[in-house]
C-alpha cells in the first residue's frame, strides 16, 4: 500500500474491519437498515468526505476532507481492497 494511502486510510480500515467486511452487493439499497455502505458528502469547507454506515450508524468517517470527488472514491476503492488482506492484531494479549 502506498504511505499516502496508509495515512489517510488507517483510522477508517481499522473500524471497517471490525465490522466484518465492507462488502456491499450492487444495487444493495443504501436506506436498508441493514446495508453497509459508504455515504459520500460535503464537509462545510466544501471538501469530499466519506462515512461507513451500518443502517443509521456510523462505523467510520474520513479522517480528512478531499478536494475532489474521484480522490475520496479512490480511497474507498483502496479500503475496500485492502481491508480483505488486513490481520487482526490482538493488543489485549501484550503485557
Amino acid at each position: 500500500m502506498r504511505p499516502f494511502a496508509k495515512t489517510t486510510m488507517l483510522p477508517a480500515l481499522l473500524v471497517a474491519l471490525a465490522v466484518g467486511g465492507l462488502s456491499v452487493a450492487p444495487g444493495q439499497d443504501k436506506k436498508s437498515d441493514k446495508a453497509v455502505h459508504f455515504e459520500v458528502y460535503k464537509d462545510k469547507s466544501d471538501e469530499f468526505r466519506f462515512r461507513l454506515k451500518d443502517g443509521e450508524h456510523s462505523l467510520a468517517i474520513a479522517p480528512k476532507g478531499y478536494k475532489t470527488k474521484d480522490e475520496v472514491l479512490k480511497v474507498i476503492d483502496e479500503i475496500k481492497k485492502e481491508a480483505a488482506k488486513a490481520k487482526v492484531v490482538d493488543e489485549t494479549t501484550k503485557k
